[in-house]
C-alpha cells in the first residue's frame, strides 16, 4: 500500500494532456521551481529571484541553440539565461534583481513564439532529489532562497528532527547548497531530508545519511526478474458510500533493477514525514515484461482456499470479498464473505515457463483500529494534527497520508506522507506539512488514508527470479476530507 496515496490522487487528476507536434507549453501552467516543481494554486508555488525555474511542454528542442527566454513583469524585459533544454522540460535561471510580482516568460523554440505566467516571490526554496557529491548526506542542493542567502532563519528537517542550516554555498547556476548536520539516531541509507523556512516547509528529498550505504548509482540497473505478492484489505467512504474489500494481487515482471539504490520505493522512516507535488500531465511508459509464473496462484487461509487468477502473463489478482454499504435512499447493499480474516495463509505458485514453482507463507494480524477518524471531517491546516490508533505492534508501521487537487487544467496537487510504529499509538501531523497543501474546494478534492504494513514483507525464492520474490499484507482506510 505504500503507493495507495499517489495512485488516488493521480485518480482525482482525471482527463489527458494533448499535444501537437509544434512546440508547445502545457497550457495554463505557470513557470514553477526547477527542484520542487510547484505549482501554481500550492502554497509553495512561486519562483524566487536568482533561482532556477522550469517550464513544462512537449516538442521544446534537446540542445541551447535556437531557443531564448525573457522575462517581463512590472514593466520590466529581462534575459533569463537558458541552462538545460529537453523536449518536456526547459531549465532558465531568473536574474537575482528580478522585481516581485506577476509577470511572464516568452519563449523562441525554433521559431515558434511562446508564452507562460510567472509569480516571483522572496523565497520559495525547492530540494533537488539528486544528492551533493561528496557531502556524505550532510548537505543538499536545491534552488530559491532568493535575495537572502545566509543560513539564519534556515530550518533543515532530518527525519522529524530540525536543525538550523550550517551555511549556504550559491553556484552560479541558481544551485544552492545547504549544510547541516544529522541528528543521532536518525542515520539511514533512506533518510527524509526537507527545508523549513518562515514556517514554510519545501518539498522532501530521499538522503542516505548514515557512512554503509552504496554509492550513489551502485549496484545494477540492468532488466531484472522480480516476483511481488500483496494481500490487502481496504476501507473506502465516499459520496454515501462505504466499502470494505480483500484483495490479492500478484505481478512477475522482468525490467529496470534498482539494486543499490538509497530508497525501497514508498517508504518514510518512522517518525518522520515527507511532501511532495504533482501536475496532470503524460504518464512516462516504463518498459515491463510479463513473467509467466503458472495458471494461478492458490492462497489457502482459516477460510479455505482462494485463487488469484490470471489476467494477463504475468499479473495475478482476485477480490475475495466485498461488503458495499451506502446511505443513499433506495439503493441495494451489497455485500460478500470477507476472506482475510486473522491467521495464516499459504500462497503456493505452480511455475510456468519463466519463473518454477514456490510456496510461502504469511501471518495476517488483528487489524490495527484507527480511533479519531472524526478528525478527517475538518482538519485545519494551521493546526498539529494528531492521529490516533490501537492494537499495533512494534513490527509494523503505520502511515498516514493525505493529498489535496488545486486548480482546473492542468490539476496539481500537494501529498504528505507521515510514518510512526504501530506500538506508538499516535503520530503528528505538523502544520507546517499541512499548511503546503491547497484548501479544499469541492468535495472528493481532498483524502486521507491510514495504512499498516510489516516494516519488512516476507521474502521468498524460486528459479527464474533475480534475487527473492516479496510477500506482504497491508490494510488501509481512504476517506474524503476537508483541509480548511
Amino acid at each position: 500500500m505504500q503507493t495507495f496515496i499517489l495512485r488516488t490522487a493521480l485518480a482525482l487528476m482525471t482527463g489527458t494532456v494533448t499535444f501537437a507536434q509544434t512546440p508547445e507549453l502545457i497550457r495554463g501552467l505557470f513557470a514553477m521551481n526547477a527542484a520542487s516543481l510547484a505549482a501554481e494554486g500550492l502554497p509553495a508555488a512561486g519562483v524566487a529571484p536568482g533561482a532556477r525555474f522550469a517550464l513544462l511542454g512537449r516538442n521544446l528542442g534537446s540542445t541551447l541553440e535556437h531557443v531564448t527566454a525573457r522575462v517581463t513583469i512590472d514593466g520590466a524585459s529581462l534575459d533569463a539565461t537558458l541552462l538545460s533544454v529537453t523536449p518536456q522540460r526547459i531549465d532558465a535561471l531568473l536574474p537575482l534583481h528580478a522585481p516581485l510580482g506577476l509577470g511572464s516568460v516568452a519563449l523562441e523554440v525554433n521559431g515558434t513564439q511562446l508564452t507562460a505566467p510567472i509569480r516571483i516571490v522572496e523565497r520559495a526554496f525547492g530540494i533537488s532529489s539528486e544528492p551533493v557529491p561528496g557531502a556524505n548526506g550532510r548537505r543538499l542542493r536545491g534552488t530559491g532562497l532568493g535575495r537572502d542567502r545566509s543560513p539564519a532563519g534556515i530550518e533543515v528537517i532530518v527525519a522529524g528532527q530540525s536543525v538550523p542550516a550550517g551555511g549556504v554555498t550559491s553556484h552560479p547556476d541558481g544551485w544552492e547548497d545547504i549544510d547541516f548536520d544529522v541528528p543521532t539516531g536518525t542515520e539511514s541509507c533512506a533518510t527524509p531530508v526537507g527545508v523549513r523556512i518562515n514556517g514554510r516547509v519545501s518539498n522532501t528529498a530521499i538522503f542516505a545519511t548514515a557512512s554503509d550505504c552504496p554509492a550513489p548509482g551502485s549496484g545494477s540497473r540492468e532488466d531484472r526478474n522480480t516476483g511481488t505478492i500483496v494481500l490487502s484489505r481496504t476501507h473506502s467512504a465516499f459520496e454515501g458510500f462505504s466499502s470494505i474489500a480483500d484483495l490479492g494481487d500478484g505481478a512477475f515482471l522482468r525490467g529496470p533493477g534498482f539494486a543499490g539504490s538509497y530508497r525501497p520505493f514508498g517508504t518514510v522512516q518512522a517518525g518522520s514525514c515527507t511532501l511532495q507535488y504533482f501536475i496532470e500531465q503524460d504518464a512516462p511508459e516504463i518498459p515491463f515484461q510479463e513473467l509467466d509464473a503458472g495458471p494461478r496462484l492458490d492462497v489457502r487461509g482459516p477460510k479455505g482456499t482462494r485463487d488469484l487468477e490470471r489476467r494477463s502473463k504475468g499479473h495475478y489478482t482476485r477480490e475475495f470479498g466485498q461488503q458495499l454499504e451506502t446511505s443513499i435512499p433506495g439503493l441495494p447493499q451489497q455485500s460478500s464473505e470477507l476472506y482475510l480474516e486473522r491467521g495464516e495463509y499459504t500462497i503456493t505458485g505452480f511455475g510456468g515457463a519463466d519463473v518454477g514453482p514456490f510456496s510461502t507463507r504469511i501471518t495476517v494480524p488483528a487489524p490495527t483500529v484507527w480511533t479519531n477518524t472524526e478528525v478527517a471531517a475538518s482538519i485545519d491546516r494551521a493546526r498539529d494534527l494528531q492521529i490516533e490508533w490501537r492494537d499495533g505492534s512494534e513490527q509494523q508501521i503505520v502511515t498516514f497520508q493525505g493529498a489535496s487537487v488545486a486548480g482546473e487544467r492542468p490539476q496539481v496537487a500537494a501529498a504528505f506522507t507521515c510514518a510512526e510504529r504501530g506500538d506508538k499509538g499516535a503520530l503528528t501531523v505538523p502544520a507546517s506539512f499541512l499548511s503546503a497543501l491547497p484548501a479544499t474546494q469541492r468535495r472528493g478534492d481532498s483524502i486521507v488514508t491510514f495504512s499498516v504494513a510489516a516494516e519488512r514483507p516476507v521474502e521468498f525464492t524460486a528459479t527464474g527470479l533475480d534475487g527473492p520474490g516479496t510477500l506482504s499484507y497491508s490494510q488501509a482506510g481512504t476517506n474524503q476530507a476537508q483541509f480548511r
